[in-house]
């Protein structure tokens, strides 16, 4: 009812304090089902999330970002505004071509992002996840939920988690409408 009938001209989701990159990470991203939802109303969607020193991660939520050290503090100003930028080349570009179903934008900010980090056009990287329960003592038939863990990842430059550790933000343009296609399967 907030927008009372009218479309948005734009969804945008994030700042998320965790990268999505690698898949199967954007599958369980709120962040990224957050514009995948819009995406999947055919409006322009964008993605954000950052990567910050996991030390960090609980104190930078528990403060909405504040309190931290100052070149944390300026980095996360920074993802903020090259956000900004991004969000409105991104409408702009969608603007000029038409729209398609469940394609949306996923961005990835370094940990630490100034005003000129380099930005890069990736492809999801491919990894696999450790188990996301560990036993909550040793030998306890009681098993409780923890972070996923991020195991076998390669090292493509072209991939979005390749592109982090280069300390570049990562444009990946994500099509899940691909994965509802017939694919001949050759059985």
């Amino acid at each position: 009812h907030l927008l009372q009938g009218k479309t948005p001209d734009l969804v945008v989701s994030g700042i998320n304090l965790a990268p999505n990159t690698s898949l199967p990470i954007p599958l369980l991203s709120g962040t990224v089902g957050g514009a995948l939802e819009g995406a999947l109303w055919g409006i322009p969607s964008i993605a954000f999330s950052k990567r910050i020193d996991r030390e960090l991660l609980p104190l930078a939520k528990l403060n909405g970002g504040q309190n931290l050290s100052p070149q944390t503090e300026d980095s996360l100003v920074q993802a903020a505004r090259r956000s900004v930028d991004i969000a409105r080349d991104w409408l702009h570009q969608t603007q000029e071509r038409p729209q398609i179903p469940a394609r949306f934008l996923n961005v990835n900010f370094p940990t630490l992002t100034q005003k000129n980090t380099p930005l890069r056009h990736t492809r999801l990287a491919r990894a696999r996840m450790a188990s996301c329960f560990e036993p909550e003592s040793p030998g306890s038939p009681f098993y409780h939920y923890r972070s996923p863990q991020v195991v076998g990842l390669g090292e493509d430059p072209q991939s979005d988690s390749g592109c982090l550790r280069q300390g570049w933000i990562s444009l990946s343009e994500l099509d899940w409408g691909a994965l509802s296609q017939p694919q001949e399967l050759g059985v």
